[in-house]
């Protein structure tokens, strides 16, 4: 149990959080091919910061709560939390309409990605492998 929680816990935590920002970066760079904006370097000050700590705690927590309840239904119910919970967290779209859409997004994808491998891989043959 506790080497399921290390693994898809938090190891797949800090996988997504860096897949989210990774993403911020790519959207931002894609965007500004589309329209450029009145400032193009990437100074957003303490909205990608704040987005990081929230995202990464909502997946931590996320994640943590999957491995210990183990079913295939909370999976469902924990990700439209954890998607209405990030929402929620960032919502700005009055000031920064695009900048918000690209972290919800950003969000957004990540956690689907983790979704869809939550249905596609069989954790206990990864966790039980024999050396």
């Amino acid at each position: 149990m506790i080497k399921r929680i290390m693994i898809f816990g938090i190891l797949a935590s800090l996988l997504q959080v860096v897949l989210y920002y990774l993403l911020i970066f790519i959207l931002w760079n894609v965007g500004k091919n589309f329209h450029t904006p009145i400032k193009t370097d990437f100074t957003w000050g303490l909205m990608i910061l704040y987005s990081t700590y929230v995202f990464g705690i909502i997946t931590v927590i996320q994640n943590s709560l999957i491995e210990i309840l183990h079913k295939k239904k909370f999976i469902i119910y924990l990700f439209f939390g954890s998607v209405i919970t990030f929402t929620l967290a960032i919502q700005n779209f009055d000031n920064w309409p695009f900048k918000t859409l690209i972290l919800f997004i950003s969000g957004l994808v990540t956690l689907l990605v983790k979704l869809y491998l939550d249905f596609k891989i069989s954790k206990s043959k990864i966790v039980n492998l024999q050396s």
